[in-house]
């Protein structure tokens, strides 16, 4: 009998460590997606308007019991100009534009960012 309870103590145990785990891991994605999506704003280029900078969006993708997804994009006034603008392109009357990388840096320092999250908390 005291083994019996034994094994339900360890399992309801590992199971709250198991779901207190699962939101410190949702939480420090969320907060990172929305560093991700701040740092490459305050990187973007600026236009005549700020359009471009803008559009800078971060949003949930998929949640999965443990696993949550978000992607950060560049909404309808910017996705055309985000490969251009971070990696250059051939202009009209001959050349190329310089590169103005503001994502890349950006995703790099966000996979850190969330990896000492979780160091950190977990």
């Amino acid at each position: 009998m005291k083994a019996e309870k034994l094994a339900d103590a360890i399992m309801d145990e590992l199971t709250e460590y198991t779901e207190e785990t699962t939101e410190i891991v949702k939480e420090a994605v969320k907060e990172t997606a929305d560093e991700v999506k701040n740092d490459i704003r305050s990187n973007a280029p600026v236009g005549a308007t700020g359009k471009y900078k803008k559009s800078w969006r971060s949003k949930k993708k998929s949640e999965d019991g443990s696993m949550v997804t978000y992607t950060v994009y560049a909404d309808k006034n910017g996705y055309r100009l985000a490969h251009l603008l971070e990696y250059g392109h051939a202009m009209r009357n001959g050349g190329r534009t310089k590169a103005q990388p503001h994502i890349k840096p950006a995703e790099e320092k966000g996979l850190e960012s969330l990896e000492q999250k979780l160091e950190r908390k977990i």
